[in-house]
């Protein structure tokens, strides 16, 4: 995933395509990190995180609008 710039609108878009077009593969790499990981904080964020977030309907619907929106503006 790329970095934020507080100055650069197209950073934006660039970071919220990165998830909006490769989700599947950032869920994962995510449940991928929470099977073979030793630390159980990392194990728990990342399963947390593929499985209540990305996986999200919520989460998904808002980064295709949010995507489009950033799309537009710049």
């Amino acid at each position: 995933m790329k970095p934020l710039s507080a100055t650069r609108w197209e950073s934006h878009v660039e970071s919220v395509k990165v998830i909006r077009f490769q989700a599947l593969e950032i869920r994962e790499a995510l449940l991928q990190l929470a099977e073979t990981d030793n630390d159980f904080k990392i194990k728990s964020e990342a399963d947390s995180l593929a499985t209540h977030g990305i996986e999200n309907f919520e989460f998904l619907l808002g980064m295709i609008i949010w995507y489009e929106i950033l799309f537009v503006v710049t």
